[in-house]
């Protein structure tokens, strides 16, 4: 013989029943009301009904409801508090890390020499193979110090502008170099690979990287150096996709 099924007594408390009890009670008075009303015909009066009953259905019903779809609500809202507060928790210990060990170190930062690719072809560059998975361009001197910043984009953009002759140089397209963007860019874009990047000190944490971040318009790069300045030579680097994955986790 099959078991039968256990009953869930948590159904039956005390607040489940008394909410039952009372619409149980406004239906059976209300057909009840009813009944009377029609075997009585249009005899008698019925306006207290109407004046004094129904308004009083209607509290106890809207009080049924309202326990069931608040408390409903509460619940809700009150998951979706938790999982923000969670999330917010999450977001501000990954912001606490130090750069030292979220950022990129110097040693596996790919980058190029500015002294040995100053006088390169533009085309060549964008064809080398360790910057095929890159939209960046780090330009170091010597001393590791950073000099530019360039974007994949920022060198199409040259391009085309001198192939639209909006900028006016001795070189032709196929032979453009570092140089000659250096010296002829328009100075939006000149101030993009001189100024579009941040800096902060060893001793920062990852908020402190996206306020360097955010204070610079166009800004997807922080350095690290000893002390945050552009004139010491670069520790580590802060992309704004390293940024993301620290916070995601």
């Amino acid at each position: 013989m099959k078991a039968s099924k256990p009953v869930d007594v948590t159904f039956w408390n005390t607040r489940n029943f008394i909410a039952g009890g009372i619409t149980a009670t406004v239906l059976l008075a209300t057909f009840y009301m009813a009944y009377i009303a029609m075997q009585s015909g249009t005899k008698g009066d019925w306006s207290f009904v109407g004046q004094t009953l129904l308004p009083l259905w209607a509290t106890w019903v809207g009080t049924v409801l309202a326990f069931y779809f608040t408390r409903e609500n509460f619940e809700a809202a009150s998951k979706s508090y938790q999982d923000v507060i969670q999330k917010m928790s999450e977001t501000e210990k990954a912001m606490s890390i130090p750069v030292t060990d979220a950022m990129l170190p110097v040693e596996e930062i790919i980058f190029l020499d500015y002294k040995k690719e100053i006088n390169n072809k533009i085309s060549d560059i964008l064809d080398y193979d360790h910057f095929i998975s890159f939209n960046r361009y780090a330009v170091f001197n010597d001393d590791k110090t950073v000099k530019y910043m360039i974007d994949r984009a920022a060198f199409f953009y040259f391009q085309a502008q001198v192939g639209l002759k909006k900028v006016k140089l001795d070189n032709d397209l196929p032979n453009l170099t570092l140089a000659d963007m250096e010296t002829y860019a328009d100075d939006k874009l000149k101030r993009q690979m001189r100024k579009g990047f941040g800096f902060v000190a060893c001793n920062a944490s990852l908020k402190d990287a996206k306020a360097a971040m955010d204070a610079i318009a166009d800004c997807h790069n922080v350095f690290v150096t000893q002390n945050g300045l552009s004139t010491e030579s670069v520790k580590g680097l802060i992309t704004n996709n390293r940024f993301a994955d620290f916070i995601k986790g």
